[in-house]
């Protein structure tokens, strides 16, 4: 954490909270996610893989149906608006880190 020319912490003392938050659901995922993997390996090889909570539009890619230039046109625009939501969200993060600096520098 940051500190100021008085060494008190930029931050508030909840951030370390919500950070061991974060920690914690990432970890959880992680390890869901290892769960998972060991679930697939376990799978024969010609038993096809398709989650039954797979969302509607991901039906044609497991089904096979749409040729792959579709998938990847598709995927490419999922990407891409994907990318664009997560370059929102860090210019407004940057923004609430700068006014959390801005105030910290004024309480000084």
């Amino acid at each position: 954490m940051a500190l100021t020319s008085s060494n008190e912490p930029v931050l508030p003392t909840a951030w370390s909270e919500v950070l061991k938050s974060i920690q914690r659901v990432l970890a959880d995922a992680l390890q869901a996610a290892d769960a998972r993997a060991a679930a697939l390996d376990s799978l024969p090889a010609d038993q096809p893989v398709a989650p039954n909570n797979a969302p509607d539009f991901l039906a044609p890619l497991i089904d096979g149906a749409l040729p792959c230039e579709q998938q990847m046109a598709d995927t490419e625009q999922a990407l891409a608006s994907a990318k664009e939501e997560l370059d929102r969200w860090l210019a407004k993060a940057a923004q609430v880190a700068q006014r959390l600096a801005e105030q910290a520098a004024r309480k000084v």
